[in-house]
């Protein structure tokens, strides 16, 4: 998109997820929900009205929790997802990648919207050739200097959620003109782009708008000899096309694998740093796929190019 014209029909991509593995968007807090009641079926527990940790301590042999209601628990071994405040790795530093790697300054803007109009219908990508509608899949919209991820949660046969969930991602250099608060923010930025503003007339905000100048957070440390911490209590980061979640899900794979070795006498201190190694080797890669994907941002030929070069290596990576 380019601010003030409409937007050229010959400028889309289009990847098409093939039929036996479509997409369908996930509503988040309904599969949150549902995933923590089937923990519990197969014997996990959670503390009455949900208190928050206020303090962990590791010793030799164990590592105690102190809860906000005033109660103690003591583990063997500690995972911590607890996000950006967890005890563990209260110690916490701006994110900044490694001396070669490079550094993505984000404002991230998301919220959830009733109301947005379906991309599909009157615009660019309608009458290529098997192209499939844009809002069965996640619609990104790219302009200089940042892009607008829109996942329309009724994309499939069954769907009856009429949320759609926004993300925007911006370099707050190239964007520092707009407003503070997060809503007006955004408001602001789609008038600039018609082939953008057309599919929010007339959308609501459902849930608040978050977001700030400051997203980025990168733990000091991730393990100890008893603990791990993984998703946003490692890193908070601005992941485009939810590998927040995909990087999430492939750490907790590998860490229950270090925790069943540590249960049967592995070395538990060994298992985390691998799993922690694996991690932040994540972190890089998709910092680095970042960084380049906001440099394509600025023409639709990088952007083509990258955009190819990007999918080849996700399909290795699935």
């Amino acid at each position: 998109h380019r601010a003030g014209l409409p937007q050229r029909p010959g400028e889309v991509v289009q990847f098409n997820v093939p039929g036996e593995h479509s997409e369908w968007h996930l509503y988040r807090p309904a599969v949150d929900e549902y995933a923590r009641s089937l923990a519990l079926r197969y014997g996990a527990e959670t503390p009455a009205g949900r208190p928050r940790v206020s303090q962990a301590e590791q010793t030799a042999d164990h590592v105690t929790l102190a809860m906000s209601d005033g109660s103690m628990y003591t583990c063997r071994y500690l995972a911590d997802a607890a996000g950006i405040h967890s005890p563990l790795t209260g110690l916490t530093k701006p994110a900044a990648g490694p001396a070669n790697e490079p550094d993505v300054l984000s404002r991230v803007l998301h919220a959830h919207l009733a109301g947005v109009l379906r991309y599909a219908d009157g615009h660019a990508g309608g009458t290529h050739r098997r192209a499939t509608a844009w809002s069965e899949g996640t619609v990104h919209h790219i302009f200089e200097g940042g892009w607008i991820q829109v996942a329309d949660f009724a994309n499939h046969a069954e769907g009856t959620n009429d949320r759609a969930s926004v993300t925007v991602s911006l370099d707050p250099r190239r964007h520092e003109d707009l407003p503070a608060d997060p809503e007006t923010a955004f408001r602001t930025l789609v008038a600039r782009y018609p082939g953008i503003a057309r599919q929010f007339e007339g959308s609501v905000t459902v849930t608040p708008w978050s977001g700030g100048c400051s997203w980025r957070h990168r733990a000091a440390l991730t393990h100890g000899d008893r603990w791990v911490a993984f998703g946003r209590s490692a890193a908070r980061t601005d992941d485009m096309l939810s590998s927040d979640v995909t990087c999430v899900m492939e750490v907790t794979h590998a860490l229950a694998a270090a925790l069943l070795n540590s249960l049967a006498g592995a070395p538990a201190a060994r298992e985390f740093d691998r799993v922690a190694s694996f991690q932040a080797g994540l972190i890089r890669y998709n910092d680095r796929w970042r960084s380049a994907a906001r440099a394509a941002c600025g023409s639709f030929q990088l952007w083509n190019a990258f955009s190819r070069v990007w999918l080849l290596w996700q399909i290795l990576a699935d």
